[in-house]
């Protein structure tokens, strides 16, 4: 109680037994004495209610899980709780060094760095102190989120709520104290921290999530000048904020990469996320149960991430306007999504498709897919200088026949030749050779199929 307030009721408070002290006054007298002591104490009763109030009014402020200082304000916590209080902790194992593409790191990836992060996982509440201020901290689960579904095999299921950081001050002060705390965490993440891997789960929500393996550019094999024409592309993009402003356009930017399967296009995708720093939020179509997902989920995406639509192809909603009586995501829902109101500010969607005619046409226009690149399987180029960079060691191929190669009959990918030197990964000179086989068998093959 404030002593301006507690000195307002001790003045009412006297003006009350003022009122009914003395000789009585006739009985009009004693009614309006009897009617002023009443109104005072009236006066005085509203203000001890005010006084309750403001001694028990509470500021919150709440770190979803999901925002990117969630994790780090959960080991703050951990580290300002006495031991008898830490007796629910959650263990997640990280790498500090990301591994690199190829194989070649030394020991087979020995010198990374991994440690065990423990952060506080209970729902007990705590008080802590943030800049002078005594602020109560909870750990829990908005249980008002939580609601049911279905899962693929149409069985009931829950999907349940994130977990939250709920930060309790009684004061004014002591809510911009914890807002200040949080904005220095904010300013603690330099652009310098590797790009993460967001996945969504099929109710709308994002969930899991991990550092994302960083992926060399210089790992990526597709058409001569097509990585390097992304690369310059979307650095053009994320550098032109301001002329999209100027230019009352919304700043945002879609890129479709098609081709067969194992060709690269989800590996250029993060290959140029790691190379600029970008989160990567992952979502499948085909799991979520409406265009209110999506939304949802959208509605969660932060500034200048890279939205990951896999596999477009194989999603109903985008090849046909025929969404009548069909559950799911709509050809509607996902073009809002691309380009409307809900699409987060700096967003580069980057799609993959096995097909592309089969797309609808809306799903191409550009503000949606601005820019198209197609990959395709290995020249004898690209496979000796796959093969060379992944295993220190050439390989020589013929170079008779490459009208086979012009007609589509030799076909072998990148996904093919890792895959074969990573079954031989302590053992370079093994897994060239293997990538040779391999090289070796289809080149044979398509010339069975052209021998009379």
């Amino acid at each position: 109680m404030t002593p301006v307030l507690a000195d307002a009721a001790a003045d009412h408070l006297s003006a009350a037994r003022a009122a009914t002290s003395g000789r009585p006054l006739g009985r009009w007298g004693s009614r309006i004495a009897t009617a002023t002591a009443v109104y005072h104490l009236g006066q005085q009763g509203r203000q001890a209610w005010r006084n309750w109030q403001a001694a028990h009014r509470s500021y919150t402020v709440t770190v979803p899980e999901g925002d990117e200082v969630y994790d780090l304000v959960h080991e703050w916590l951990l580290a300002r709780l006495p031991d008898d209080a830490r007796r629910a902790l959650l263990a997640r194992t990280i790498t500090d060094q990301a591994s690199t593409f190829g194989l070649e790191i030394p020991g087979g990836g020995a010198d990374l760095k991994r440690r065990v992060v423990l952060t506080y996982d209970g729902d007990r509440s705590h008080d802590v102190e943030i800049d002078g201020h005594t602020v109560n901290v909870l750990v829990t689960r908005d249980e008002q989120s939580s609601k049911p579904g279905r899962d693929e095999d149409g069985r009931s299921s829950y999907f349940v709520a994130p977990r939250r950081v709920v930060f309790t001050a009684r004061s004014p002060a002591g809510r911009d104290a914890v807002a200040g705390f949080l904005q220095s965490i904010a300013e603690s993440l330099t652009i310098e921290r590797p790009a993460r891997l967001i996945l969504a789960s099929k109710w709308g929500n994002w969930s899991t999530r991990r550092n994302l393996p960083h992926r060399p550019l210089d790992s990526v094999v597709l058409p001569a000048g097509h990585l390097d024409d992304l690369v310059a592309d979307l650095r053009r993009f994320l550098g032109a904020e301001a002329a999209y402003e100027r230019l009352g356009q919304p700043w945002h930017r879609g890129y479709l990469l098609s081709g067969p399967p194992g060709t690269g296009k989800t590996s250029a995708f993060r290959a140029l996320a790691s190379h600029f720093r970008l989160d990567v939020y992952s979502v499948s179509l085909s799991d979520l149960g409406s265009d209110a997902n999506l939304m949802e989920l959208l509605a969660n995406v932060p500034e200048r991430v890279m939205l990951l639509l896999e596999d477009i192809d194989v999603v109903h909603a985008a090849k046909t306007r025929d969404d009548a009586d069909r559950p799911g995501l709509t050809l509607a829902g996902l073009l809002n999504a691309l380009d409307g109101m809900a699409t987060p500010h700096g967003l580069v969607t980057a799609m993959t498709t096995n097909d592309r005619s089969v797309l609808d046409p809306a799903l191409l226009r550009p503000g949606r897919v601005d820019k198209e690149r197609t990959t395709d399987y290995l020249t004898p180029a690209q496979f000796t200088e796959l093969v060379r960079s992944l295993t220190g060691h050439r390989v020589e191929l013929q170079e008779s026949g490459t009208d086979l190669l012009a007609s589509g009959r030799v076909q072998v990918s990148a996904a093919e030749v890792v895959g074969a030197i990573i079954e031989h990964h302590d053992d370079p000179a093994a897994g060239r050779a293997a990538a040779a086989s391999l090289w070796t068998d289809r080149w044979a093959a398509a010339i069975d199929t052209v021998t009379p």
